[in-house]
């Protein structure tokens, strides 16, 4: 998929798989995190997950998906449980499943 369509009021967007900063479940929508906007589609986190190129995106936990250009730093906080830093500054913690897949795929992507 390199393009998702996204209605925000009247107007229709065409949001570049590139200007995605990360995607996060909201109930049966999901959210599409784009620098300073963000855009609400009556879609769910698991088919769209599909659709997306897993060497771009990787799911960090049960309702994020983040593309992998945007990470800044994967920090160690304890016990052996990962942050995820954007290049926004926004982060979260990385779903002890999604570690092995985020740092297999940051090898590949780099």
């Amino acid at each position: 998929m390199s393009r998702i369509i996204a209605r925000l009021g009247k107007s229709t967007f065409i949001l570049k798989r590139d200007e995605i900063d990360y995607i996060e479940s909201e109930h049966n929508y999901i959210r599409i995190h784009s620098g300073d906007k963000s855009y609400l589609l009556k879609r769910n986190l698991r088919d769209i997950w599909k659709e997306l190129d897993p060497n771009r995106f990787i799911r960090i936990n049960r309702s994020k998906i983040v593309n992998i250009d945007r990470l800044k730093e994967i920090k160690e906080v304890e016990n052996y449980n990962f942050r995820v830093i954007l290049d926004t500054g926004t982060s979260w913690t990385l779903g002890r499943r999604s570690k092995e897949n985020l740092f297999k795929a940051i090898r590949i992507s780099g």
